[in-house]
């Protein structure tokens, strides 16, 4: 949530201040942490972990550089009140409720309907979590969101090839099948659920007539290998 360079004027705030304004930041940054316990919890992971450990934070953050040298000792009470101050900021809360948005989407059984639109909601979801407490510029946003969706839709057409790949055999033996069968007014859902059980004992491939009467069988028209034996 704060750059290198806001870091570094927390720190030489913290310097130039006096005993007693050190004192009055401590007890104002007190107070910050009430608020936040006290505030609504976020949905984003992320800043729901600043909410709950803002002191905790801080600390570990410090313990292993040496700020105290630059700055005085105490300079993590600074930091910690800037970080509390910006996480209740418009510009992070705008991710915050970015983020809403998005659960709602993914709860909608509309958007759930489609793999998808339910697929780019959750890369969205990601790009949220990983980015809100840095706050990074547009560019670096859209590069993030661009190269995870590129990422899922990759991963879907390989699964997308291999499950076809693997079908290809039992598929077609289906289509001919269905060309070959002698009650030519049996429906697609009667001979799927009968083919359903004949895949997994010929081929050795478990497949839900459902599958079979929406995506193996002909939709309207004749396949290729229809009447094919």
């Amino acid at each position: 949530m704060l750059s290198l360079e806001e870091m570094k004027r927390v720190g030489e705030e913290w310097a130039a201040m006096s005993p007693a304004q050190k004192e009055e930041l401590q007890s104002k940054v007190l107070a910050l942490r009430v608020k936040a316990r006290k505030s609504e919890p976020f949905k984003v992971r992320i800043l729901e972990t600043w909410r709950l450990n803002s002191d905790e934070i801080c600390e570990e953050s410090w313990n292993w550089y040496p700020v105290d040298d630059y700055f005085g000792e105490g300079v993590s009470w600074a930091v910690e009140a800037a970080y509390l101050e910006r996480l209740f900021s418009p510009q992070v809360m705008a991710w915050e409720a970015a983020q809403r948005h998005v659960e709602a989407a993914l709860s909608d059984p509309l958007v759930c309907a489609s793999p998808v639109v339910r697929g780019m909601f959750e890369v969205i979801a990601v790009v949220i979590d990983d980015n809100s407490v840095y706050g990074p510029d547009v560019s670096n946003v859209w590069e993030g969101l661009i190269s995870n969706l590129a990422r899922k839709q990759a991963r879907t057409a390989q699964a997308r090839l291999s499950a076809m790949s693997k079908n290809a055999n039992p598929r077609n033996w289906v289509f001919r099948e269905w060309g070959k069968r002698t009650d030519q007014g049996q429906s697609k859902a009667a001979f799927a659920r009968q083919y359903s059980a004949l895949v997994k004992a010929k081929f050795g491939i478990e497949v839900t007539p459902e599958t079979i009467a929406r995506d193996w069988l002909p939709k309207g028209i004749k396949h290729p290998m229809h009447g094919v034996s």
